[in-house]
């Protein structure tokens, strides 16, 4: 059989092994060591440290009188873990959590462990595997360890920081072209980090920018349904990889056309009453017209065609 070396276990399979008896294992020229009884079939060894290759068994009552077994298993190199990371995860948990180290085998039962509620481990190469981070009630600092085949290995001393889950109540504004470009602010709760993204309904992540711990902002992508598409979606964020616990609705609205506008003219004081005519203007008290490419002034709508709004002075 093939086994890990160095605090890896072996399980001895045989007959009337017997309940209460103090029975001991020892490979090769290794030390002897405690057996753990199982059942009448099963005992179960570990590997002391240090020992690799082919190497023989031998199984007793106690470890002075130890017989050979004529049985042999093939150590292989213990699996340490040598990084683990990210060591910070929401509330929420469904984060991936990345292990780094050495020997991982195929065949290994992986399991991690944080505070005291285990996941399946996901080998993914023979030096990372995976585990998804599960919920937990309250935020706070767990200890966290891999196990494999329910034994604990040698890795470094870390420990796995539950922070609050980051939520969203608003966005301004509430609708934009349906061409995208809009920048908007997202309002809501634990919104600071490294790094965050809006993720808008069947749009890839947009990258954000953390005012602060209670708003962000981000620039809308073009909706889904197209230029002259409209209708609302669902805006959520994340915050290092962390997803809101809530989302807001973000409405599209259909591009905006102008056709023409009268009069054409008007005086240098400003005041002229101006009428622009075009399609898709939308009901809103947010109309504005813009002048010179900088100055914005406080629109009317008056129809699905048309607006107006005064000119401002010339200066």
């Amino acid at each position: 059989d093939v086994a890990i070396g160095g605090g890896g276990v072996v399980t001895i399979i045989g007959e009337r092994f017997l309940a209460g008896v103090d029975y001991a294992c020892r490979f090769g020229g290794g030390p002897a060591v405690a057996a753990v009884f199982l059942a009448d079939t099963k005992l179960r060894c570990m590997v002391a440290p240090g020992l690799s290759g082919n190497v023989s068994i031998d199984v007793g009552y106690n470890n002075d009188t130890l017989s050979a077994t004529g049985l042999a298993v093939t150590l292989e190199p213990a699996a340490v873990v040598d990084a683990v990371y990210p060591l910070v995860g929401g509330t929420a948990g469904g984060g991936t959590l990345t292990v780094q180290g050495r020997n991982f085998r195929w065949d290994m039962d992986a399991t991690c462990v944080f505070g005291d509620v285990e996941t399946d481990a996901k080998l993914v190469s023979n030096n990372t595997l995976t585990c998804g981070v599960p919920y937990t009630r309250l935020p706070g600092v767990v200890s966290f360890a891999v196990l494999i085949s329910d034994v604990e290995i040698r890795q470094p001393d870390v420990a796995f920081s539950y922070v609050p889950q980051p939520g969203i109540s608003g966005v301004s504004p509430e609708f934009g072209p349906a061409s995208g470009n809009t920048l908007v602010t997202v309002f809501g709760r634990h919104l600071m980090g490294l790094y965050a993204a809006c993720l808008f309904t069947d749009s890839p992540p947009v990258p954000a920018e953390p005012l602060s711990s209670s708003s962000l902002r981000c620039v809308t992508p073009p909706s889904p349904s197209g230029p002259e598409g409209g209708g609302q979606i669902a805006l959520s964020v994340s915050i290092e990889d962390r997803l809101s616990s809530t989302q807001v609705g973000f409405s599209y609205r259909p591009a905006l056309h102008v056709h023409s506008l009268a009069p054409s003219a008007g005086t240098v004081d400003g005041g002229t009453m101006l009428t622009v005519f075009g399609e898709a203007f939308l009901r809103s008290e947010k109309i504005g017209c813009r002048f010179g490419g900088v100055m914005v002034i406080a629109g009317e709508w008056v129809s699905d065609s048309s607006i107006r709004c005064r000119t401002p002075d010339s200066d």
